[in-house]
């Protein structure tokens, strides 16, 4: 069984790897992984989250927002081989939800 640092850096990898095949992307939504967060809990850190303002105060936050600020900044497609970037993730309402709303 892998520790929490293992599994954290295995998480960071699988996002720096799909946004160096997704080089046009800013953002990737994807579900948490297990104890995804778990390190900054353990810390006494709340994640970063954030609830649409049209979101009910309980509802479940099951997806993230991967978001690559230095693309996101530059405005402009990347060639995926940058080696300094900054991404934050955040905890966010699950895709479902999002779909539901544009209904």
């Amino acid at each position: 069984m892998k520790s929490m640092t293992e599994r954290s850096a295995q998480i960071l990898a699988n996002d720096r790897e799909w946004f160096c095949r997704h080089p046009e992307e800013a953002v990737r939504f994807r579900p948490i992984q297990t104890n995804e967060f778990k390190l900054l809990e353990s810390n006494g850190i709340s994640p970063p989250e954030f609830k649409p303002s049209w979101c009910k105060p309980k509802a479940t936050l099951e997806h993230v927002a991967v978001v690559d600020l230095t693309r996101l900044l530059q405005g402009k497609k990347t060639d995926g081989k940058q080696k300094e970037t900054i991404r934050i993730r955040i905890a966010t309402i699950g895709q479902e939800a999002r779909r539901l709303r544009r209904i």
